[in-house]
């Protein structure tokens, strides 16, 4: 397994504004460093950050953030929680969400699925 993760976003526009700029980050020092293909059925699904305790029951990893990463034909609406009781937030249906996590990470994500077919997405953890 991975010790260590590195994110990057290249900025790029032209048009009336001209940007093209790299923005580094989330460069924890014992990252999990792990992808998840996971499966949502309709409705809430919980998933959790990988690693945060051992198996031992030491300490883990360090989840600076994660991206989600939708399947590009999926048509219905997602939306992140901290539990199945939580509003959310909508996501994208298709396009990748990433989020920077606070020094203390949930213990677990709730996602919304409104279809009815299950889909699969993957989620990187940095």
């Amino acid at each position: 397994m991975a010790t260590g993760a590195f994110c990057q976003i290249h900025l790029w526009m032209a048009g009336d504004a001209t940007v093209d700029e790299v923005i580094n980050f989330m460069n924890p020092a014992a990252s999990v460093a792990t992808v998840q293909v996971l499966k949502l059925a309709p409705g809430p699904n919980t998933f959790e950050p990988p690693f945060l305790t051992l198996p031992s029951g030491e300490p883990g990893f360090t989840v600076a953030g994660v991206l989600i990463i939708p399947p590009s034909t999926n048509t219905h609406a997602l939306s992140l929680k901290a539990n199945s009781l939580d509003s959310g937030i909508n996501l994208h249906p298709t396009n990748p969400t990433l989020l920077s996590l606070a020094n203390t990470p949930p213990q677990a994500f709730v996602i919304d699925y409104t279809g009815t077919t299950p889909i699969v997405i993957r989620v990187w953890w940095f």
